[in-house]
């Protein structure tokens, strides 16, 4: 990954940027489908398209998804990135410019947090799993007998517990760790944490250390400030890729999250197999069902073994294995 993409000065959470990429007509549909494959490769896959973010309307809706996309601008529809750190916004905007100028432009823009806040909290439920109940800050119903409270304020970073792919990791890790006693876990490492959930989840399983990195700056706050609100300890988090934290510092990790993209997986899963202890467990998420089948061949290539499968919506976990 480009070495700009990596570090940025820490972020506060005071004020939201946008970043807002226009793209030329003329040229609107084959730069914007570029500029998404550059993001998604880059691990930056929380973006707007026009106002509705990933346009994912549930199907039982009755609205015509290809009408409101039409409505929205279509492929000549802005994107837009949010973040709070401007310097982070502006590396990607400036990387942008020097690869597809001058098929787009862009501008920064911000408002106060807590009224872009306001915008989403609507859309954040509780959810509660075989082991969790996982909610909100503001929520104020009771936690379920049985269950472990998990606090969540995702900020700028992926992870409510709403999308399908972590749910997925959830009951994944839920699935590991059910007949095992909490001293019977070593070292955990999640790979693009975003929020922190899986590795505030995978902290309360039992896990006694665990690394979680992520190239988003806001990401690293959000994991931080998350930790606080579940007042765990022993999470370190960091900003940046896998590859270049680890290569000069090689560990072996009993059990490793990857919830990402299928591309950056793909890329990463040389380093992934590397890291993982012989008979430690990859969970991999991110993937879409269509790419399960490449991304067992990807698997099987780095003496990875598919123990078990999860599959929510068109979205598909696989748990896999090391020998």
């Amino acid at each position: 990954m480009p070495s700009s993409l990596l570090t940025s000065p820490k972020p506060t959470n005071e004020i939201t940027y946008y970043l807002t990429i226009t793209f030329v007509p003329s040229s609107a549909l084959a730069c914007k489908d570029e500029v998404i494959s550059w993001l998604v490769m880059h691990g930056i896959d929380s973006f707007m398209e026009g106002s509705v973010e990933h346009c994912d309307i549930p199907d039982e809706s009755g609205i015509d998804k290809t009408e409101l996309f039409d409505q929205l601008g279509g492929n000549e529809s802005p994107l837009v990135l949010c973040g709070y750190n401007p310097e982070w916004l502006r590396s990607i905007a400036a990387q942008l410019t020097a690869r597809f100028a001058p098929q787009l432009s862009w501008k920064l823009t911000s408002m106060p947090t807590t009224e872009w806040q306001e915008g989403w909290k609507e859309g954040f439920r509780p959810i509660t799993t075989a082991r969790f109940f996982l909610y909100p800050p503001w929520e104020t119903s009771p936690c379920p007998a049985g269950k472990m409270p998990l606090v969540i304020n995702p900020g700028m970073a992926f992870g409510t517990g709403q999308h399908a792919t972590t749910q997925l990791c959830l009951s994944a890790l839920e699935s590991i760790t059910k007949n095992r006693a909490a001293a019977g876990f070593a070292r955990l490492l999640d790979v693009g944490t975003g929020s922190g959930i899986l590795a505030i989840a995978a902290k309360k399983l039992g896990f006694a250390e665990i690394d979680a990195c992520d190239i988003d700056p806001d990401a690293i706050l959000a994991c931080a400030e998350n930790c606080r609100l579940n007042q765990v300890s022993g999470i370190n988090p960091w900003q940046g890729s896998l590859v270049p934290r680890l290569n000069g510092k090689e560990q072996c990790y009993e059990v490793i999250i990857a919830n990402i993209l299928f591309p950056v997986l793909e890329e990463l899963a040389p380093a992934l197999a590397r890291l993982l202890a012989p008979g430690g467990t990859l969970l991999l998420s991110g993937i879409l069902c269509e790419q399960e089948e490449q991304m067992l061949g990807i698997c099987a290539q780095h003496g990875l073994t598919v123990q078990e499968k999860f599959n929510l919506e068109d979205w598909s976990c696989l748990l896999v294995s090391k020998s």
